[in-house]
């Protein structure tokens, strides 16, 4: 109960803190909250699916399990359908991902370039303990993708990399050795997202640290998502947008 009350007063004090598009000043931030924050899509019937298989699964996952990881830490529909939302408009060709994940997240990334443009896709997924993780994954990816996945261009590969995906779970260092490594390998058109950056206080102090570096030169925070861009000759600005 304490911890439910302390998600809703942080959530208020996001409310209180952020504006809409109508407050927005930056032509670039505008654009994005006007033709995909704002939009609305429904979610991915098959994908949903595999989330409630895990919701109520019995199995363990690293020192918990799947269920009570998929539940608190997996981004529910209306971020996931936000992330097949941008992944449709920027149409994401090289993908990295880090960190543990169910590939819920993935899946939403994925399907508009698989699935519907038929995009050739490169992933490379990094996670020290990755066996287990790169099961659920791929288990999802397969299931998914069945009849595309083969044709596709799908191989490690970390060049021109234009969306690095960062799930923000337990781990603070993980989050921060991705970065230093983005650091070292990012374009103008690299687009980073990190999830659960208010899951705690040290989720989000992390958040606002990384968001302060002065490589990132446009910063978006959402309550449950934060957004970074490379942006060459841009001075920089952060935004807390509502959603």
């Amino acid at each position: 109960m304490i911890q439910t009350i302390g998600r809703w007063l942080d959530y208020l004090s996001y409310v209180f803190q952020s504006s809409n598009r109508h407050g927005i000043h930056s032509p670039f931030v505008y654009s994005f909250t006007d033709s995909i924050l704002y939009k609305q899509n429904e979610p991915i019937e098959s994908i949903e699916y595999q989330r409630t298989q895990m919701i109520q699964s019995k199995s363990k996952f690293f020192d918990g399990n799947l269920s009570q990881f998929t539940d608190e830490f997996t981004l529910n529909s209306k971020y996931t359908c936000l992330l097949y939302r941008i992944s449709k408009a920027y149409k994401f060709t090289h993908i990295r991902e880090w960190g543990l994940s169910t590939g819920i997240e993935t899946n939403y990334i994925l399907y508009p370039l698989l699935v519907e443009s038929k995009i050739p896709v490169k992933y490379e997924y990094r996670y020290k303990s990755k066996n287990q993780v790169k099961r659920f994954t791929n288990e999802n990816l397969i299931y998914n993708y069945q009849g595309e996945i083969e044709g596709e261009n799908w191989s490690e590969n970390n060049e021109r990399i234009n969306l690095e995906l960062i799930n923000f779970t337990k781990s603070l260092d993980e989050v921060w050795q991705a970065i230093d490594e983005i650091k070292t390998t990012y374009n103008e058109n690299t687009v980073i997202l990190i999830t659960n950056i208010r899951h705690t206080d040290n989720h989000y102090l992390t958040w606002r640290q990384i968001s302060n570096l002065k490589e990132f030169s446009v910063s978006i925070e959402l309550f449950r998502l934060g957004i970074l861009y490379f942006r060459s000759g841009q001075v920089k600005e952060h935004f807390t947008i509502r959603y």
